[in-house]
């Protein structure tokens, strides 16, 4: 199978300078939309066999994900931090209980 690639430079840099400035001008919350600009990009860009790529990812789906991790981390910083480690083992369980539930593998 052949692989082209027929995007160019200048395009390139654009739409990731596009996404520079909507993570930096949003502090980082629209991260995932820069994201998906530049895999959109690349898979538009990018063909197997003749035939284009597709991304079919979601940047609303990406986000709830991103927010739903650091829901995750801020709960685990807080435990560890506020009650110390004899809460520690029981809130391990709970978040890979939680990470189970929704799909997650939790490597904490």
């Amino acid at each position: 199978m052949e692989f082209q690639f027929r995007g160019g430079a200048t395009t390139y840099w654009g739409t990731a300078l596009l996404g520079a400035l909507i993570t930096i001008l949003s502090l980082g919350f629209l991260y995932p939309f820069a994201l998906v600009l530049n895999e959109r990009w690349r898979a538009k860009h990018s063909f197997i066999g003749g035939r284009q790529l597709e991304f079919s990812g979601s940047a609303f789906g990406l986000l709830g994900r991103w927010i739903l991790w650091l829901v995750l981390i801020c709960c685990d910083s807080w435990n560890l931090l506020v009650l110390g480690n004899s809460k520690t083992a029981e809130m391990e369980v709970g978040v890979h209980k939680l990470c189970y539930q929704v799909g997650f593998l939790y490597l904490g």
